[in-house]
């Protein structure tokens, strides 16, 4: 209904009161109806009243993007498990004494968390002695130990240092010494890479310390022309007390 605002006030509420008089009685009127239709589905159901369904509505959440990205737990990838090689079956070679070496270090290196001490280290080391005279030393040491009841070495240095007496090359120092001070270990066809690594080898057997003695056999054991370019290098040649470089 629309009400003329130029009437006066007086016009204007008995129209609003006649209005609101109409939509009351169409409101019983209808209320009515609905009383007529539930009495019917009554009858027709048996008396039996029907509960009513209820349907619960949520209410819109407010949320807050910075809120919202605090409390969502951040999703990390987990590392993939490292998995080393275990050593290669060891029969007592003394050629490969320092790769079964290098095996065990960097499987401990790896899996620090698998041992609970040395001695179990060492024990697991020892299961990789299957063969030759790698295993009759291993037997022994476990006969030894399960006679007096005491552990064969005190740790895993100790283990390692009676190992290196047993399974690496024999007077490895005294060779080594030999052969730098004669020119067998010369680059001659070699690469420079494999030349390197040789020469670090002897260096370490050898027990060399001057740094000086060490970078001036390594400037003679290469082949021309890279000695001379590394002696005549544009920004100068490495110091000769510093083998890294």
């Amino acid at each position: 209904m629309s009400v003329n605002m130029d009437e006066d006030p007086p016009a204007r509420f008995n129209k609003l009161e006649n209005s609101v008089h109409a939509l009351q009685e169409q409101s019983v009127e209808t209320a009515n109806h609905l009383v007529e239709i539930y009495e019917m589905l009554k009858q027709l159901t048996g008396g039996k009243q029907q509960p009513r369904p209820k349907t619960k509505i949520a209410a819109p959440r407010e949320s807050s993007p910075d809120l919202e990205s605090t409390e969502r737990p951040e999703r990390t990838k987990k590392p993939t498990p490292i998995k080393p090689a275990v050593p290669a079956e060891f029969d007592g070679d003394r050629k490969k004494g320092r790769a079964f070496l290098f095996s065990c270090r960097a499987y401990f290196r790896l899996c620090p968390d698998s041992f609970a001490d040395e001695q179990q280290m060492i024990t697991w080391a020892m299961t990789y002695m299957k063969a030759g005279r790698a295993a009759r030393w291993a037997q022994s040491v476990m006969r030894r130990e399960e006679e007096s009841g005491n552990e064969e070495f005190e740790d895993w240095e100790a283990f390692e240092t009676e190992f290196r007496k047993q399974f690496t090359p024999a007077n490895a120092e005294a060779t080594a010494i030999n052969i730098l001070e004669g020119t067998s270990y010369y680059q001659g066809n070699r690469t420079v890479d494999d030349f390197l690594d040789d020469f670090r080898e002897l260096i370490y057997d050898s027990g060399y310390t001057d740094k000086k003695n060490i970078v001036v056999k390594f400037r003679r054991g290469l082949r021309e022309p890279y000695g001379t370019q590394i002696a005549t290098m544009p920004g100068g040649s490495p110091a000769l007390n510093d083998p890294d470089k």
